[in-house]
């Protein structure tokens, strides 16, 4: 396709893009009939393509749309192009200038609808572009506002426009004219008699009627119905006879029971009647009610499932496999219940040791059982708001993960409650009222046991001690939205031993004591750890186009040992580098700030106490599952200890220890999840002398990694 520019607004290539690929009549290879057009190729070999009719019928539909987009004195016509072996058709276009709103008027008479309403319509300004999805849009923002309002009997075929091209048309601007139209009371069965002469009244503000649960009025005495409890009705539902029916709360009542873990699906029915008490009284819009009923189909009680799912995480790549017992509804809460059993296959580095040596030892498994029920128990669901969405679960199991240079058990416990803050933003805190782990380190590696024994900061040593943690957590998440930007912003704190250690020193007598460091022994050998952790996430992307979007993530992490605690847990720390992070460095290579653990020591390498990242994406999309990104990262972790090496320490590197690469990487989209391959090339490398660490053509320094799902 070709537009000739003739000095005024051409459509963008996006635009073309699509319209030329809704072309009635695509060319075709094979397959001649006689109405086909050929045209001889350089050896006079006859080659298929549309009929002159077909390439009239793309011409006029490509003339179509560019009137829909403004363009109203567009014309396009056919030209066929001979090339070697073969020739192609042409659709040559002319827009012309494209046309723009004037002034905008409103007819509301005789409707009842408020003029605010019509205040304000984005698509409906003067000079905005006329475009008929501008014009449709504008119908169903008036008919939301006026629903919202009460005026369930308004819709968008209730919105009609007059459009005058002739009074300016030198300028090729167009006035509009929008009619809103009255309501014909006679379109709901059983009208008062004396409507029978009134073409049309103002639209009236109808309430709920009839509020039904399953069939059930919502004043029944039941325990339950149609496998929920009424209590758990009443608060998901809050709509109540004689309110002013609106949809937002409709739809909020409908969503609520759909999140519900044991509801399949909801059905919502709502039939407008006349109130048949009021019904002979003039003025009977006033009377018009919408009786409303829910319905809902239960999952099955029992379930059984088989999962093949993908281990991805800073740390950790691959294959697991999931076998998970479902039980639902059991005391007619919505409660869920599962018990899951799991194997993966799973190394730090993507499938670098897949080997029969190391197939079994190599590796995570895994008992878990989960539980969760809508509400707060023992509060009453009445003492939420409806929006809240009370939930609240159990958590126990047990963990075993291979690392190359030690195995890690756990068992934990946890019981969390959370709720809606802001609806409106997703916006939701979550608390972990107990947090209990006990975490056993065995079958060390020979060389990693080496590595112990040289090191002389017992800051490192503590880390890969057996230890118990009991504490909790909280966390906020909101959704954040500024023009053409939107994000997520994500904070989590929290923290664990000083309070069951000061009941232990406080109560217990006969409790036993790290000779070192005074931490209470919950069970020999295994010391109660004290620490305080947050993590503060902000994500932003904005949707330039169809092709390409900018995304950014802004990562900050503190986290500090507690009185009776050399230093953190090797879970609780942080970890540098990978598919997820810095992507110039492999995972656990980088940092803790200029440290090199090929020249220093009294640290680990790629573990901090701190951390800091900031990402950026330049993401491309093809009308294939292929993507591809141009990305720049930097960050780092570092020690925050008395005690750690000044290379390491945040106060001794600060600037100097911020690492910074920039890549590229190539997605592919399976729809369930997306298989990544990023290559970084690191532009400041801390880990280098001083003098060393900016890029060096000669000495080129990077990573590639294997990730699964986008980084953020």
């Amino acid at each position: 396709m070709e537009v000739v520019n003739e000095g005024f607004a051409v459509p963008t290539r996006d635009q073309i893009s699509s319209w030329t690929a809704l072309l009635p009549e695509p060319p075709t290879a094979r397959g001649a009939t006689r109405r086909d057009r050929k045209v001889p190729d350089a050896e006079g070999r006859g080659l298929v393509f549309p009929s002159d009719a077909a390439a009239t019928a793309n011409a006029r539909a490509l003339e179509r749309r560019l009137e829909q987009s403004g363009w109203l004195n567009a014309t396009v016509r056919v030209t066929w192009e001979s090339r070697w072996r073969g020739a192609r058709m042409c659709l040559v276009a002319r827009p012309g200038r494209r046309w723009s709103l004037g002034k905008v008027t409103f007819d509301a008479s005789g409707t009842g609808i408020p003029a605010n309403v019509l205040l304000d319509l984005e698509d409906l300004r003067s000079g905005s572009p006329l475009e008929m999805a501008g014009l449709r849009e504008a119908q169903d923002v008036v008919a939301s506002r006026v629903h919202d309002l009460g005026m369930a009997t308004f819709h968008s075929g209730m919105v009609s426009f007059e459009l005058d091209t002739l009074s300016n048309a030198q300028d090729a601007v167009a006035h509009l004219h929008v009619i809103l139209r009255p309501w014909n009371p006679r379109s709901v069965a059983g009208a008062p008699s004396w409507m029978d002469t009134v073409a049309s009244v103002p639209h009236p503000v109808v309430r709920i009627g009839r509020v039904t649960w399953n069939g059930e009025p919502d004043t029944v005495r039941l325990d339950q119905i149609g496998g929920l409890r009424t209590d758990l009705w009443r608060h998901a539902v809050s709509l109540r006879s004689g309110d002013i029916l609106r949809p937002t709360t409709r739809s909020l009542a409908y969503d609520r029971l759909g999140s519900l873990a044991a509801v399949d699906q909801v059905k919502l029915t709502q039939t407008m009647r006349w109130n048949a008490g009021d019904a002979g009284r003039e003025g009977a819009p006033s009377v018009l009610v919408a009786d409303v009923d829910f319905t809902v189909d239960m999952k099955p009680d029992n379930d059984v499932s088989l999962e093949l799912d993908m281990v991805r995480n800073n740390a950790r790549y691959g294959p697991r496999l999931a076998a998970t017992l479902v039980s639902r509804n059991r005391r007619q809460w919505a409660e869920q219940g599962t018990f899951q059993a799991a194997f993966g296959y799973v190394s730090v580095a993507p499938f670098s040791t897949f080997n029969s040596a190391t197939l079994l030892n190599s590796g995570e498994w895994s008992l878990r059982r989960r539980a969760s029920r809508a509400g707060m128990p023992p509060l009453k669901l009445e003492r939420f708001r409806p929006s809240a969405q009370p939930l609240t679960s159990w958590d126990a199991g047990w963990d075993r993960e291979v690392w190359p240079e030690f195995t890690r058990s756990q068992w934990h416990a946890s019981h969390e409650v959370s709720w809606m803050e802001n609806p409106s933003r997703s916006s939701r805190v979550t608390l972990h009222l107990v947090n209990a782990n006990v975490v056993r380190l065995t079958q060390q590696d020979a060389r990693f046991l080496e590595w112990l024994s040289v090191q002389d900061n017992p800051l490192v040593l503590a880390r890969f001690n057996n230890h118990a943690t009991l504490g909790s957590s909280a966390s906020w998440e909101s959704d954040w939205r500024t023009g053409a930007w939107r994000g997520k912003i994500v904070a989590t704190g929290d923290w664990a031993g000083s309070v069951p250690q000061w009941v232990a020193e406080t109560f217990f007598e006969s409790a036993s004591f790290d000779d070192v460091t005074g931490a209470w022994l919950v069970a020999p050998d295994v010391p109660l750890v004290q620490h305080r952790r947050g993590v503060l996430t902000l994500q932003g992307r904005r949707e330039a186009n169809r092709s390409w979007s900018f995304a950014w993530q802004a990562r900050c992490g503190l986290a500090a040992s507690g009185e009776n605690t050399l230093s953190l847990p090797l879970e609780q720390s942080f970890f540098s580098g990978g598919a997820n992070g810095t992507r110039g460095w492999t995972l656990r290579t980088l940092g803790p700030g200029n440290f090199n653990a090929s020249r220093h020591s009294g640290a680990i390498q790629g573990v901090g106490d701190m951390r800091l990242d900031f990402q950026q994406e330049l993401r491309f999309r093809t009308r294939s599952a292929w993507q591809w990104a141009w990305f720049m990262d930097a960050g780092n972790v570092w020690l925050l200890e008395d005690g750690a090496p000044d290379v390491a320490s945040f106060d001794s590197t600060k600037s100097s220890g911020l690492a910074w690469s920039t890549g590229t990487g190539l997605r592919y989209d399976l729809e369930f999840f997306i298989l990544r391959v990023d290559a970084a090339l690191r532009l400041h490398d801390p880990l280098q002398m001083d003098g060393a660490r900016w890029l060096k053509f000669s000495q080129p320094r990077g990573a590639v990694h294997l990730g699964l799902g986008l980084p953020f």
